[in-house]
């Protein structure tokens, strides 16, 4: 456990160096994950929920990866279940209880960092908004402003 602490605070730290905008969302997802650890420990005396949560993190991890290759794709609950042979509510619950996220804010998430990266890296917003998945322009830049506080065209100004 104290393994596994130390390495969330070290990834955090790492995060925590950098004055690159977008990193304040990764040492948000860093925090949250300690406390998440913190409060399953301190929640539990005999262990029994951290090792359950510890096992349903195992069963979501490939899942994990697979929407992390997927990003560019539209990425449906039903595909997931179908995927990975698991109940789609099933697979809501313990994604939820491992990762603290729903599986659709997580792919959100994960979608914004990746355009994040790729607006620095010069791209347009239409062709960022296509690599990540989103159904269209609009919707993309709705959804990355909500996030990150600024319209995916200023990120790229202020960025690069």
């Amino acid at each position: 456990e104290a393994e596994i602490y130390l390495r969330l605070f070290q990834k955090a730290k790492a995060h925590a160096d950098h004055t690159v905008y977008g990193e304040d969302v990764y040492q948000k997802l860093c925090l949250a994950e300690i406390l998440i650890f913190v409060n399953r420990l301190l929640h539990s005396a005999d262990g029994s929920p951290a090792v359950r949560s510890d096992a349903e993190y195992l069963k979501i991890k490939p899942v994990i990866n697979y929407i992390n290759d997927h990003l560019s794709e539209k990425i449906l609950l039903d595909t997931l279940s179908k995927e990975f042979y698991i109940n789609k509510y099933h697979l809501c619950k313990i994604f939820k209880i491992a990762t603290g996220f729903s599986v659709n804010e997580y792919i959100i998430y994960r979608r914004i960092i990746r355009a994040s990266e790729l607006l620095r890296e010069g791209n347009t917003v239409t062709r960022v908004a296509e690599l990540t998945g989103f159904q269209n322009d609009s919707h993309f830049i709705t959804t990355f402003k909500k996030i990150a506080g600024v319209s995916p065209k200023q990120y790229a100004k202020r960025n690069q």
